[in-house]
């Protein structure tokens, strides 16, 4: 019992920046998913496939760049492909698919269904089935009072914390982000006062999707990959 008391407090705290760490970077998947639901009424069930295939930018990204740069630079450029592959895929699928299913959610919620298959199937094509890891070149591990972080989740988690404070801002000072929030309370009113609304739709899937992407490329420098990782994070 005397040993228990003295590891408990260590291990709880050790899950709780385990927790954080990971945790922020489902914030980043989550706030999409709300973002386009909000302007909507779609759950888009595929948005934890946008986040596998971000992590499989972040794949080929690593892979194609190491060892010519720096880890670090290595790292920002796989988020920000990843944020970017992923904000133009969001935008081709909205504009060619749920742009069709506004009026009828449930109809869109069937789309990404389907879409979930297909994305799946697409990168087994490519990469198959087996795991894939993400060599990122960090090896420091930090340690506070027995408390222990490895330098790539530290980086994750302030990258992410980064993201989702530079994504609030937006909403909060930008024309823009006034706009979507405008429609997110009411589109019918958005309308009338001369937001266009199908171009905010458009907005909030490329933001959402981009922060999928992103989230995604995080997540595949600590855990790794398959094609079906996106669809345990969603649930």
């Amino acid at each position: 019992m005397p040993i228990l008391q003295d590891i408990a407090p260590t291990l709880v705290a050790q899950q709780i920046v385990n927790g954080l760490v990971t945790g922020s970077v489902y914030a980043l998947i989550a706030i999409g998913i709300t973002l386009i639901f909000g302007l909507t009424g779609l759950v888009n069930f595929a948005h934890g496939e946008f986040m596998m295939v971000g992590a499989y930018v972040a794949l080929v990204t690593v892979g194609a760049v190491q060892g010519d740069l720096p880890a670090l630079v290595t790292l920002v450029l796989a988020v920000v492909l990843a944020g970017l592959a992923l904000a133009a895929f969001g935008a081709g699928i909205e504009r060619t698919l749920f742009s069709r299913t506004t009026a009828r959610p449930i109809v869109g919620f069937v789309v990404s269904l389907g879409l979930v298959r297909v994305m799946q199937n697409a990168v087994i094509m490519n990469w198959g089935v087996n795991p894939q890891h993400v060599e990122t070149g960090f090896r420091g591990v930090w340690e506070l009072a027995g408390i222990y972080i490895t330098e790539v989740r530290l980086l994750t988690l302030v990258t992410a914390v980064m993201l989702a404070g530079g994504f609030y801002l937006f909403l909060l000072r930008s024309r823009a982000g006034t706009a979507l929030r405008c429609v997110n309370l009411d589109r019918e009113v958005a309308g009338f006062m001369g937001i266009d609304v199908p171009r905010m739709q458009l907005l909030a899937f490329v933001l959402g999707s981009a922060l999928a992407g992103g989230g995604g490329a995080l997540l595949a420098f600590s855990y790794p990959i398959t094609p079906f990782f996106g669809g345990t994070v969603i649930i």
